[in-house]
């Protein structure tokens, strides 16, 4: 315990308080893969909206021609939807193309709105000022019922609010208070309200489809872990304890909460190239020869392979591939030393060596979380982080690690008291 106190207390004085995404190098890099692999489905859909957009403004660019003498400034309408394709194709294509999602669609929002603030200006302010009206008004459904497909219920919800403000400020503006336009005000906004909250349900509804397509990716995540791991017959409660250290890692190193609970589940298939691995190696209970050592060594690879190029499990086939290798480079399976090492990779090294310190197995008894702690301090740059270490740390100091370890016990560990 001295041991360990001494060299915390000296590398961290402020116990790990304070950290930020920014301090942590990789952290960057960590957010943008957990981001592709969060908005695959987002960008699918992103995608398919930009040839609903080029098919939409197209629509609307004949009716308004085949009805230019009844559309006042028709020409400038039809000369907006011409930019509008344009834009479409480039910039926001070349966005959409190169998965830059929320680029692609917050800047789609913006074209989008000036295109319809100016054209529907011009529209009404003519037909005020000749006295007619026209369907032009229906173009604003078409902005709703997309707004309520591309964003979140509660941006959908903004969204439908300022087109109805608009066209409410429109047709107040440029019509006589006796006007047709006047008189049918009210029941157009009822309908346009009537719409956008529908597009809000929808949302609604493809943010909870998108959290059952989440739930299920981290269930299968741990089925796949539990039925790897259910060969290992010593892994016990190992892991959970894993996916639990690498989250509180995580979150103490500043990530997003969203982002540490990921990682945290990616952790929990870390071993899941030992699939491959024979029984005879994978459960035998003297020392491993040279031979059977380069056999296991080999799991890092197969569970590359095994999880492949599915972006969903891309920080999972980090963290198996890389979980093994050292600050220092002695690590296996590719050498790779320092910040190369992806950051969860350097997570889950720490959590799974602690872990395997403190664990009972047949070829040794757990050791004591103190002698634990202060033989990693002895890898501190060598084969761990520095900083993921300190961190952790500075979280078995406060007691987070050892409240984990007695929630996720193993059944024959006697090491710990029980929890009631």
């Amino acid at each position: 315990m001295k041991v360990a106190d001494t060299y915390w207390k000296s590398v961290l004085p402020s116990w790990g308080r304070g950290w930020s995404l920014r301090a942590f190098p990789g952290a960057s890099a960590l957010a943008e893969v957990a981001a592709q692999a969060a908005n695959e489905a987002e960008l699918r859909l992103e995608r398919r909206y930009f040839w609903v957009r080029a098919a939409a403004v197209t629509a609307i660019a004949t009716a308004v021609i085949l009805q230019r003498q009844a559309v006042p400034g028709w020409q400038l309408v039809v000369g907006v939807a011409g930019l509008a394709l344009l834009y479409n194709f480039f910039p926001l294509g070349y966005l959409t193309r190169r998965g830059r999602v929320t680029t692609a669609r917050n800047l789609g929002t913006i074209l989008d709105g000036l295109t319809l603030i100016v054209a529907s200006f011009t529209v009404f302010r003519g037909m005020g000022v000749s006295n007619i009206d026209t369907d032009f008004w229906l173009i604003f459904f078409v902005y709703v019922v997309g707004g309520a497909t591309r964003f979140g219920p509660q941006v959908s919800l903004v969204h439908t609010v300022w087109w109805y403000l608009w066209l409410a400020v429109l047709t107040v503006a440029f019509f006589d208070t006796n006007s047709y336009a006047r008189e049918q005000l009210p029941t157009r906004l009822i309908f346009l309200l009537v719409l956008g909250f529908i597009g809000h349900w929808q949302a609604n509804e493809l943010r909870r489809g998108r959290e059952r397509l989440e739930a299920q990716s981290r269930d299968t995540l741990v089925m796949l872990a539990t039925i790897v791991e259910a060969r290992d017959t010593d892994a016990g409660m190992h892991l959970q304890r894993i996916r639990e250290y690498c989250q509180v890692i995580a979150a103490r190193l500043g990530l997003p909460r969203q982002l540490a609970q990921e990682i945290g589940y990616a952790a929990m298939i870390h071993d899941v190239g030992k699939a491959h691995v024979p029984d005879a190696i994978l459960k035998k209970r003297g020392p491993l020869s040279d031979e059977e050592r380069e056999v296991i060594e080999l799991h890092t690879v197969w569970g590359d392979r095994i999880l492949g190029d599915r972006p969903s499990f891309k920080l999972a086939r980090q963290i198996a591939r890389w979980h093994h290798e050292r600050w220092d480079g002695s690590g296996y399976p590719d050498g790779l030393s320092g910040e190369r090492i992806p950051s969860a990779a350097r997570i889950a090294a720490v959590a799974d060596v602690y872990d395997a310190l403190t664990s009972r197995r047949p070829y040794k008894d757990a050791w004591p979380s103190a002698p634990a702690m202060a033989e990693m301090a002895t890898q501190r740059g060598r084969h761990f982080d520095p900083q993921v270490l300190d961190v952790f740390a500075a979280l078995w100091q406060e007691g987070v690690i050892e409240d984990i370890r007695r929630r996720f016990q193993d059944n024959d560990d006697v090491s710990l008291p029980r929890v009631a």
